[in-house]
């Protein structure tokens, strides 16, 4: 129930903050640095899975096979963006929500062509955000900020091993996630005129996503802490 609570809140402050007269809209981009044991443990596996790539690789190259090898990519960080809106409460304090998303995402094999034969693997974690934020114009050119979300999306793992073109094995499972998360950072601001800003920001990011499970306790849960560096514009009516 406190969820439900929370995401009605901060769609509310989203909606409310795009279609009020007076508003800032705001979007952009970012990168987050992830700065989590879980996700160290999935790179830890990701190595091992192309070191053993390597090792397929080198046995077919001796044996003269033709090979074609995807080492998977590490999760060190992902790309996002992000859309919402800023209500000026004083000329120096304003709220507002925001809509954001990111995407986890690697995928790696080989595969054998005289044979038809090879192993496929694909991990991927989309998380959406709905935002409620505040921020503070200490200048022109300075802002910190704070914000609480609601967030949710799946893990999707697929799984495919194959021989003379028929599948061995061929899984995929997925689950779904949410959770509470909280951000909290500073803007450079760069007036280009009386209704545009651009900006650039760094947030640190404090989020851990589960099963939609209430009792699921933090541990259980897939950390995705991180180092945010944002950038984009704003445009006040």
């Amino acid at each position: 129930m406190k969820k439900k609570s929370l995401l009605l809140v901060l769609c509310a402050l989203l909606i409310l903050s795009v279609t009020v007269n007076a508003f800032e809209f705001i979007g952009g981009a970012y990168y987050t640095i992830f700065n989590s044991e879980d996700i160290d443990d999935m790179n830890d596996l990701i190595k091992q899975f192309n070191l053993n790539l390597e090792t397929i690789e080198k046995i077919a190259e001796e044996d003269d096979i033709p090979i074609d090898i995807t080492k998977s990519k590490e999760l060190k960080g992902s790309f996002g963006f992000y859309a919402g809106g800023l209500l000026p409460v004083t000329e120096k304090f304003k709220i507002g929500g925001y809509y954001e998303r990111f995407n986890l995402k690697t995928e790696g094999g080989y595969h054998l062509p005289i044979v038809n034969e090879g192993v496929k693997y694909k991990l991927q974690i989309p998380v959406n955000g709905v935002v409620g934020t505040v921020k503070i114009n200490l200048t022109d050119y300075l802002a910190i900020n704070g914000a609480i979300g609601y967030y949710f999306g799946e893990m999707t793992a697929e799984v495919r091993a194959y021989e003379f073109g028929s599948d061995l094995i061929n899984q995929r499972s997925k689950e779904e996630l949410n959770g509470i998360g909280y951000k909290f950072g500073a803007d450079i601001n760069y007036p280009v005129n009386e209704n545009i800003n651009i900006f650039g920001g760094a947030d640190y990011r404090i989020l851990s996503v589960g099963p939609k499970d209430e009792d699921v306790p933090k541990e259980d849960k897939l950390n995705l802490d991180g180092y945010v560096i944002r950038g984009g514009i704003s445009y006040s009516f």
